[in-house]
């Protein structure tokens, strides 16, 4: 995993795969398995989607085959990770739960306890990408106990903040983040790529609240967890909240500036991420607006959030009250307050009214 290893040559990996696949016997179809799921992670790392996907299922029907109860774990786990990649959340959803399924029902392992703990996680961020972020802040509630459990109090204490962020309860989302630094720091500082996106919302309350000394010094923090940003998947994750605090700051100038890059490889929130992407060009007033719009539609796929997000990047385009209040819908069904409120400010009136009140509970500031 290049959030604990760092980037390696993509040579280099292969050579290795290469190696592995000559050396394996025929008849040892466990190890084939495994590295037909080296296929799958390498691809993945290295930002090769059609490659997972060629690969994915075979993994995942070789491990059907054998049986073996953590190597299925991990190769339901890469069908998810390639179901995320075709834009189909729900069937992540699906896959995950299956994989919850097959670890309760075998004996417990220490290779399990990991599969489980990633597996929740999965789940949690699967749910999320559905749309489903009350059942997401149900497994992250459990997640936290199984964390507390076995000791590993920095990931407890990073369970439910992307949860708590999204469904409002930012005091709890702030306690828990600083329970996290204080955990994660007496743990010595481990490499930790995919809470990035997570702690990056302590950073993006911050900000939204006016309090911008503490919102930089919580985005650089967020920075240095993984061993190398650059390479992670969750980068994507971290941007978007720094370009949508921008953006309710009133500084699409300094979104742009932060979300210019169209594609990041592998990116766990790439969707919301080139949604947050055509909003900010929508408002900036850059005459390649229309082409973030259509790069965000071909990447939406089945991500609830990123949909709620552009539509109101198109309704800002196209000056359409419909689009607005679709976008508002959206966040009201997915209760996701702070982005609701973000679309009724922009459609006024009884909205605004509303939003007013959100943000006062929130204790945000008022967008400019």
């Amino acid at each position: 995993m290049s959030g604990i290893t760092g980037h390696l040559p993509l040579e280099e990996v292969r050579e290795m795969l290469r190696k592995g696949h000559e050396l394996v016997p025929e008849e040892d179809r466990e190890t084939r398995a495994r590295l037909l799921l080296d296929e799958v992670w390498i691809a993945w790392h290295y930002g090769q989607p059609q490659e997972m996907t060629e690969h994915a299922g075979p993994a995942l029907k070789m491990a059907r085959e054998v049986g073996e109860p953590v190597l299925l774990s991990s190769a339901l786990d890469g069908a998810t990770a390639d179901a995320w990649n075709r834009g189909q959340q729900k069937h992540a959803v699906e896959l995950t739960r299956e994989r919850l399924r097959v670890i309760e029902a075998a004996p417990r392992s220490h290779a399990l306890d990991i599969e489980r703990s990633d597996a929740l996680h999965m789940m949690i961020e699967s749910l999320i990408q559905a749309g489903e972020f009350r059942e997401a802040a149900n497994y992250a509630a459990e997640a936290r106990k199984l964390d507390h459990s076995r000791g590993v109090e920095y990931s407890a204490w990073e369970r439910e903040l992307l949860t708590t962020f999204l469904t409002g309860e930012w005091g709890r989302t702030l306690d828990m983040g600083a329970r996290f630094r204080e955990e994660w720091n007496a743990a010595g500082g481990p490499a930790l790529a995919a809470m990035c996106t997570a702690v990056a919302t302590i950073a993006a309350i911050h900000g939204y609240r006016g309090e911008d000394a503490r919102s930089r010094e919580w985005f650089e923090f967020t920075k240095q967890i993984p061993q190398d940003i650059s390479a992670s998947g969750q980068l994507s994750g971290v941007l978007m909240l720094e370009g949508d605090v921008a953006l309710h700051r009133g500084r699409p100038d300094v979104a742009v500036e932060l979300l210019a890059k169209e594609n990041l490889r592998k990116q766990w929130w790439v969707r919301p991420y080139q949604a947050t992407r055509a909003e900010a060009y929508v408002l900036d007033g850059r005459p390649d607006a229309e082409e973030a719009l259509a790069l965000a539609s071909d990447r939406l796929g089945e991500h609830r959030l990123a949909q709620g997000i552009l539509l109101r990047a198109r309704g800002l385009a196209a000056g359409d009250e419909g689009l607005m209040r679709e976008s508002l819908e959206v966040f009201e069904q997915l209760e996701c307050p702070h982005q609701a409120a973000r679309s009724g400010w922009v459609l006024g009136g009884k909205e605004k009214e509303a939003a007013k009140r959100t943000f006062e509970r929130l204790g945000a500031v008022e967008p400019d």
